[in-house]
């Protein structure tokens, strides 16, 4: 774990949260989390075993996002990162052409794929 991961985080379209891990250019994606209250600390313990001191990108348009995003601020030095719909798109052009949209199109979570492509690229 000696490289920086970038981690995007968003909803699907059935409303259950998935995690998009990218770390040198390969995308790994997690399972959906329920949108319940145990989900926070759900993709916290999956973030921490798969992280060090991940750069998260999150849409915070969504209920439960800043109770998520107070879980994410107990991971040593990870960032976390606010950005909306709009803000997303004002980003497309910028992101590495290694964002794989096909993979993240099968698994309904383009959005956090694009998500962890910003992460990598804000300062």
């Amino acid at each position: 774990m000696d490289s920086r991961s970038y981690v995007g985080i968003d909803k699907t379209d059935t409303q259950e949260w998935i995690v998009v891990i990218w770390e040198q250019g390969v995308c790994r994606f997690s399972s959906t989390f329920p949108d319940t209250a145990s989900a926070p600390a759900a993709i916290l313990d999956f973030i921490c075993r798969r992280c060090d001191k991940p750069k998260v990108c999150v849409n915070p348009g969504y209920p439960g996002s800043f109770n998520l995003i107070a879980h994410l601020s107990c991971i040593p030095g990870a960032e976390v990162i606010l950005l909306s719909k709009a803000g997303l798109s004002l980003h497309l052009n910028w992101l590495p052409k290694s964002v794989n949209l096909a993979a993240a199109n099968a698994a309904q979570s383009q959005r956090a794929v694009l998500l962890a492509g910003c992460a990598e690229r804000m300062i």
